[in-house]
């Protein structure tokens, strides 16, 4: 049954599209990268199998199927976001750069922990924090916007549109994880 499994899982990343696209908005297909890279370059291999590497300061974003990721001040990957379509991710284009500037600069575990929490609890009065939480758009001091670009309303608005789905996203993670963890404890505890 694992090798089944293994075997579909393995068969549905392997056709996935990936793609690297760089500063210069050049865009690289490739066959496999190595997620969590080590030092200054991003190891990759191109679909014809030759083995190559791109410096990972170049790299605007790497595109998997319709899944965005970009990479943080260290060089690693952040997790990104999951696209309703295959995108065009352009670094010429003012609103990728602002998905992008936000997935790099914002943080949202607050929301998603204290959500967790509450529905660890208890689930009800999760949902309805849940539902209040993500409804409201992050606070200006947690969005860590470039000063350089603040002053261009198409980038705030578009930065705090990605922010504010981070932050949605975080929260109802939160709650899922919470009110699972509270029902497997309550149902650990009725068997004792």
């Amino acid at each position: 049954m694992m090798i089944i499994l293994a075997c579909f899982i393995g068969s549905i990343s392997m056709y996935a599209q990936i793609n690297i696209i760089l500063n210069s908005g050049e865009k690289i297909p490739i066959k496999r990268y190595v997620l969590k890279p080590r030092g200054e370059v991003l190891p990759y291999i191109t679909k014809d199998g030759q083995k190559k590497e791109v410096k990972k300061a170049d790299v605007f974003c790497l595109i998997r199927g319709k899944s965005l990721f970009v990479f943080d001040s260290k060089g690693l990957p952040k997790a990104g976001r999951i696209l309703k379509t295959a995108p065009e991710m352009d670094p010429n284009n003012t609103c990728s750069k602002d998905i992008v500037d936000a997935l790099r600069n914002y943080r949202s575990g607050g929301p998603g922990i204290g959500t967790g929490a509450v529905s660890f609890l208890a689930w009800p009065v999760g949902l309805v924090t849940a539902a209040i939480v993500s409804s409201a758009p992050p606070a200006e001091s947690k969005l860590k916007m470039d000063p350089a670009k603040a002053s261009d309303p198409q980038y705030c608005d578009c930065y705090k549109k990605e922010a504010h789905k981070k932050k949605s996203g975080s929260t109802w993670m939160g709650w899922g994880l919470g009110t699972a963890l509270g029902c497997a404890v309550g149902a650990l505890i009725m068997t004792l």
